[in-house]
């Protein structure tokens, strides 16, 4: 049995579901689950200030993929330097894309990325973040 972190009361999400990785359980990479608790509380502050506003618009939200340990990352093709490695980024997908991708650019966020399925969405503080947005769906 494991414990089960809940981050806040208003969120269908845990700790566990921005730590979960199906390619480190099949690649049995130990070091997915194991994190700080400095990671955890960037992962709570990306939780408060971006995922917990669009559950709100977007209650089917899914995070397909949050922290990423560096074994992970790499098996993944994360980028070297990424923001899941410290808990700051997940990549998130709800039925309507679109209206996710335009709430998100109202939003105070580090960067956001759009792909064809899935929205990368990094947050770090307020007084850090970029306010960067990218759209892969217009390059191709």
């Amino acid at each position: 049995m494991k414990t089960e972190v809940i981050l806040t009361e208003d969120s269908k999400f845990t700790l566990d579901d921005f730590t979960k990785s199906t390619t480190a359980d099949k690649l049995k990479i130990k070091g997915q689950r194991i994190i700080t608790v400095g990671t955890a509380m960037r992962i709570d502050k990306l939780h408060t200030h971006v995922i917990v506003p669009l559950l709100k618009k977007f209650p089917e939200l899914e995070i397909t993929s949050g922290y990423r340990d560096y074994k992970t990352n790499i098996a993944v093709g994360g980028a070297k330097h990424s923001k899941h490695l410290f808990g700051e980024a997940a990549d998130i997908t709800a039925k309507n894309l679109t209206d996710l991708w335009y709430t998100i650019q109202e939003m105070d966020i580090d960067q956001a990325i759009r792909y064809k399925t899935h929205i990368h969405v990094s947050y770090v503080s307020n007084s850090l973040n970029r306010n960067q947005f990218i759209d892969k769906t217009l390059n191709k």
